[in-house]
Protein backbone atom coordinates (compact mmCIF):
# COMPACT_ATOMS: atom_id res chain seq x y z
CA UNK A 1 0.00 0.00 0.00
CA UNK A 2 1.33 3.46 -0.90
CA UNK A 3 2.25 6.00 1.75
CA UNK A 4 -0.11 8.97 1.88
CA UNK A 5 1.63 12.35 2.21
CA UNK A 6 0.01 15.13 4.19
CA UNK A 7 0.95 18.61 5.41
CA UNK A 8 -0.13 20.24 8.67
CA UNK A 9 0.38 23.96 9.33
CA UNK A 10 -0.05 25.38 12.84
CA UNK A 11 -0.90 29.09 13.10
CA UNK A 12 0.87 30.64 16.10
CA UNK A 13 0.27 34.19 17.33
CA UNK A 14 2.18 35.21 20.44
CA UNK A 15 1.42 32.56 23.07
CA UNK A 16 -1.67 31.32 21.21
CA UNK A 17 -2.00 28.44 18.78
CA UNK A 18 -4.87 27.67 16.43
CA UNK A 19 -5.91 24.04 16.71
CA UNK A 20 -8.57 22.47 14.56
CA UNK A 21 -10.68 19.75 16.12
CA UNK A 22 -11.02 17.10 13.42
CA UNK A 23 -14.52 16.20 12.36
CA UNK A 24 -13.36 13.52 9.94
CA UNK A 25 -10.18 12.26 8.29
CA UNK A 26 -6.62 12.47 9.62
CA UNK A 27 -4.30 15.21 10.65
CA UNK A 28 -0.65 15.23 12.11
CA UNK A 29 7.94 21.89 12.01
CA UNK A 30 8.97 18.30 11.44
CA UNK A 31 8.25 15.04 9.76
CA UNK A 32 6.18 12.20 11.22
CA UNK A 33 5.65 8.70 9.84
CA UNK A 34 2.50 6.85 10.91
CA UNK A 35 2.22 3.10 10.33
CA UNK A 36 -1.37 1.89 10.57
CA UNK A 37 -2.03 -1.79 11.12
CA UNK A 38 -5.78 -1.55 10.64
CA UNK A 39 -5.89 -1.38 6.85
CA UNK A 40 -5.60 2.41 6.69
CA UNK A 41 -2.77 3.83 4.56
CA UNK A 42 0.54 4.65 6.20
CA UNK A 43 1.09 8.41 6.36
CA UNK A 44 4.06 10.74 6.12
CA UNK A 45 3.08 14.09 7.68
CA UNK A 46 5.12 17.24 7.14
CA UNK A 47 4.65 19.87 9.87
CA UNK A 48 5.12 23.64 9.59
CA UNK A 49 4.62 26.57 11.96
CA UNK A 50 3.24 29.82 10.55
CA UNK A 51 3.42 33.17 12.38
CA UNK A 52 2.05 35.46 9.64
CA UNK A 53 -0.95 34.96 7.34
CA UNK A 54 -3.77 36.79 5.60
CA UNK A 55 -7.45 36.21 6.32
CA UNK A 56 -9.29 34.52 9.15
CA UNK A 57 -9.47 30.76 9.75
CA UNK A 58 -13.02 29.44 9.27
CA UNK A 59 -14.77 26.20 10.11
CA UNK A 60 -15.13 23.66 7.33
CA UNK A 61 -16.84 20.32 6.90
CA UNK A 62 -13.61 18.66 8.10
CA UNK A 63 -12.25 21.02 10.78
CA UNK A 64 -13.45 23.30 13.58
CA UNK A 65 -10.60 25.76 14.38
CA UNK A 66 -10.25 27.28 17.85
CA UNK A 67 -7.53 29.35 19.51
CA UNK A 68 -5.82 27.98 22.66
CA UNK A 69 -3.08 29.29 24.91
CA UNK A 70 0.00 27.18 24.24
CA UNK A 71 0.08 26.43 27.97
CA UNK A 72 -3.52 25.08 27.78
CA UNK A 73 -3.36 22.78 24.74
CA UNK A 74 -6.04 20.07 25.31
CA UNK A 75 -3.80 17.05 24.74
CA UNK A 76 -6.42 14.78 26.36
CA UNK A 77 -8.76 15.51 23.41
CA UNK A 78 -6.12 15.04 20.72
CA UNK A 79 -4.46 12.07 19.02
CA UNK A 80 -2.33 9.95 21.38
CA UNK A 81 0.87 10.87 19.57
CA UNK A 82 0.51 14.68 19.85
CA UNK A 83 2.03 15.09 23.37
CA UNK A 84 5.17 13.27 22.19
CA UNK A 85 6.04 15.70 19.38
CA UNK A 86 4.00 18.94 19.47
CA UNK A 87 5.74 20.43 22.57
CA UNK A 88 9.12 19.92 20.87
CA UNK A 89 7.91 21.61 17.67
CA UNK A 90 6.50 24.52 19.68
CA UNK A 91 9.90 24.74 21.38
CA UNK A 92 11.50 25.42 18.01
CA UNK A 93 12.92 21.97 17.37
CA UNK A 94 12.81 20.17 14.02
CA UNK A 95 11.79 16.62 14.82
CA UNK A 96 11.41 13.29 13.13
CA UNK A 97 9.03 10.71 14.53
CA UNK A 98 7.68 7.22 13.94
CA UNK A 99 4.37 5.99 15.35
CA UNK A 100 2.57 2.65 15.02
CA UNK A 101 -1.19 2.38 15.57
CA UNK A 102 -3.38 -0.71 15.65
CA UNK A 103 -6.75 -1.17 13.94
CA UNK A 104 -8.50 0.56 16.90
CA UNK A 105 -6.33 3.71 16.66
CA UNK A 106 -4.38 2.70 19.77
CA UNK A 107 -0.73 3.73 19.67
CA UNK A 108 1.48 0.64 19.94
CA UNK A 109 4.88 2.30 19.75
CA UNK A 110 6.53 5.65 19.20
CA UNK A 111 9.93 7.18 18.61
CA UNK A 112 10.61 10.93 18.36
CA UNK A 113 14.04 12.44 17.87
CA UNK A 114 15.43 15.84 17.09
CA UNK A 115 16.52 15.89 13.46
Amino acid sequence: MAVQHSTVVFLVEGDNILLAMKKRGFAAAGQLHFKNQGGLPDMMVHIFMCTAWDGEPVESEEMAPRWFKISDIPYDKMWQDDPFWLPQVLGGKYISGNFVFDEHDTMLSHEVREA
